[in-house]
């Protein structure tokens, strides 16, 4: 647990959280109807996020709240998860995913994989937050219109173009209106999304909204929200704990991405397996009240610094005026206009829209296909697995790319000690008798025997052409060895000398040259085997042919 953080300026924090709850209070009850749960789920989301993470989080600016991305992939998660479980009631089992996404951050922790996220790839994120964005306003645009929400796919939109007859027009004009507000209001600071839900507020005191056809949020009660386990039967655990991963790892992507970039922007230092307890608990804490998953996303941790927050006061600020809410101004909050709700959460992930993050991708002309893979992968097969997919070819593709068997001859520069690939220096010369390779690549499993196949056709070329006694390897780019990268240098250095060749390793790493020694392969001896330079390696076999 954490000490009360001694702030700069406590006048600036408590502004900044004034604001920041002005925000977070409305983004967590549309978030809810974004999951399709109850609105109290929203703000108990909420409570539980900004307490938890307030009392052992490291960043003294990211906000844990429910965020966009949560709710749509735990929507799709429910969605799923009612093919395979005979319990009827959302609720419990939201409650019950949110509760194992955290007990997967508490392992994480517990591990100490504290960058588990850097396994997720920066394209990856770009273009599942691209199609996430699109999807989510998808499905907000029946609520929109006021009809019932629908599938979030092109399909949905087209049938809701068809069903214009049908559309609650006043619904529309409210939430069009609210959504020119929010895109027109230049002030970073003001809580713009409260002003707008008090000015819906204020035309309902006016005019009948529900009669005219616009639909309003519904009472809110605390009372009652916990979820009642036992009415949980005959649920696939399989398949509950590979979707609750899948949250867990959709929320600790945004997390840690939210968290690191603003910790480098203000030159602090941050604990990411402390994060993960806190992340952890906050999900549990909030899962068993009955909650919405929790996550420091972009557009609250952004909100935050922007408004001035210097420490963890602004947050805390944040909760107080949040109990203040949830103690006295819930008949409210059921006021709001749905149509409202839906127009905030298209502005919040607006941003997300944005072709601009994967326009780099495309001109650097690198990662380009898992940009594309992403976005229609989340777009056309679904959140879950369009997500699943991506970080799928992700990991398939850099295997691919490094089980490529990429080898350089090496040669002597001059009359120096570099040694350097012919290919790309023609002054490069070779060493007499000797064959000088480099692996450009990891040694593992997945290239290990094309790359021994390669230096043997190499040597094979080279013998038949001069002279030729050894084989030198540098290993600079192989920091450690898994078992078929043993065997196949094993079985390289018996080939060769069977060929009355000797194989040389050289810059070889501590690790992979432990393990070569251990590993007693009887043509590749502990003399073969030299940590350093390739020109050193060249030097004591010249001199063993001297002696």
């Amino acid at each position: 647990m954490c000490t009360l953080p001694k702030s700069p300026d406590l006048r600036a924090d408590m502004l900044a959280g004034l604001s920041l709850i002005g925000l977070l209070i409305p983004e967590a009850v549309a978030y809810a109807s974004l999951a399709e749960l109850p609105a109290q789920a929203g703000l108990i989301g909420l409570f539980c996020g900004l307490l938890v993470y307030g009392l052992l989080g490291s960043s003294g600016v990211a906000v844990v709240s429910a965020t966009s991305s949560s709710a749509v992939v735990l929507a799709a998660a429910l969605m799923t998860l009612a093919q395979w479980s005979g319990s009827g009631d959302r609720v419990v089992l939201a409650a019950l995913l949110v509760v194992l996404a955290g007990g997967w951050f508490v392992l994480a922790a517990l591990l100490r994989l504290g960058t588990i996220a850097d396994f997720i790839a920066k394209p990856v994120l770009r273009g599942v937050s691209l199609g996430l964005a699109v999807v989510i306003t998808f499905t907000q645009l029946p609520k929109l219109v006021g009809l019932p929400a629908a599938a979030s796919d092109w399909q949905a939109v087209v049938k809701l173009a068809q069903q214009w007859s049908l559309w609650q027009w006043p619904s529309l004009v409210m939430g069009g209106l609210a959504l020119l507000i929010l895109c027109c209001w230049r002030s970073r600071r003001q809580p713009v999304a409260l002003w707008v839900i008090v000015l819906a507020l204020l035309l309902g005191l006016i005019w009948p909204l529900p009669s005219m056809g616009v639909a309003e949020v519904g009472r809110i009660g605390l009372s009652g929200s916990l979820p009642d386990w036992s009415v949980l039967t005959d649920v696939n655990w399989f398949v509950l704990l590979q979707l609750s991963f899948a949250l867990a790892m959709m929320i600790y992507a945004e997390s840690y991405s939210s968290i690191h970039t603003y910790a480098l922007r203000r030159g602090v230092v941050t604990a990411p397996n402390r994060d993960l307890w806190a992340l952890g608990l906050s999900n549990v804490s909030s899962g068993l009240a009955g909650g919405l998953p929790v996550g420091a996303g972009f557009s609250a941790t952004g909100a935050n610094a922007v408004a001035g927050a210097q420490s963890k006061w602004a947050t805390w600020t944040a909760w107080l005026v949040l109990m203040f809410a949830l103690l006295y101004l819930l008949p409210y909050v059921g006021r709001i206009p749905e149509a409202v709700l839906a127009a905030i959460v298209i502005h919040a992930v607006s941003k997300g829209l944005s072709w601009r993050p994967v326009r780099p991708y495309f001109r650097w002309r690198r990662d380009r296909l898992l940009v594309l893979l992403s976005f229609i992968g989340v777009v056309v097969l679904g959140v879950l697995n369009g997500l699943l997919l991506a970080v799928g070819m992700s990991v398939v593709l850099t295997l691919v790319h490094f089980a490529q068997p990429r080898l350089s001859i090496l040669g002597r520069l001059g009359e120096g000690h570099d040694y350097v690939a012919v290919r790309r220096f023609a002054a490069a010369a070779p060493v007499p008798r000797l064959l000088i390779l480099r692996l450009d690549e990891p040694l593992f499993f997945a290239n290990a025997e094309p790359m021994m196949k390669q230096i043997q056709a190499q040597t094979h070329f080279v013998a038949r052409q001069q002279d030729l006694a050894a084989v030198v390897l540098s290993m600079e780019e192989v920091p450690d060895l898994d078992g078929t990268s043993i065997e196949a240098l094993g079985q390289l250095a018996w080939q060769l000398h069977q060929q009355g060749l000797t194989l040389y390793l050289c810059r070889l790493h501590q690790q992979a040259q432990t393990v070569l020694i251990q590993a007693h392969l009887p043509y590749l001896l502990p003399d073969q085997l030299n940590p350093l330079s390739v020109d050193d390696m060249v030097q004591k076999w010249q001199q063993q042919q001297h002696a």
